[in-house]
């Protein structure tokens, strides 16, 4: 865990295949949910979907499996947005891509 800049302990971002080469997770503030700053750099497309899983500090699911994460249709080298909607008190959240067509609104 890190602390954020409101002085709260934010989780750790892992980010799995593709995801890690696109994305970076920043500027985390507890704002309905877990809302930060998420940046697309444009090496790869963005992904359909993006689903996230909490975790504790000792390794154990926290929530749902996986739980479909709110963000922006974001162009290359832009940043938008995201929201997580948190189900405990994680230590780490693992995220994973879905590249099945374009960008799905996740609303």
């Amino acid at each position: 865990m890190q602390v954020g800049k409101d002085g709260w302990c934010v989780p750790t971002f892992e980010l799995e295949g593709d995801l890690k080469e696109i994305f970076s997770i920043n500027d985390c503030e507890w704002i309905s949910g877990l809302t930060c700053r998420v940046r697309h750099n444009g090496r790869k497309p963005l992904p359909s979907e993006v689903f996230f899983s909490e975790l504790d500090a000792k390794g154990k699911r926290i929530g749902p499996t996986k739980m479909r994460l709110i963000y922006p249709r974001l162009d290359p080298g832009q940043s938008g947005v995201a929201i997580f909607h948190i189900h405990g008190t994680p230590a780490r959240i693992v995220m994973a891509g879905t590249w099945k067509g374009p960008w799905i609104d996740p609303y």
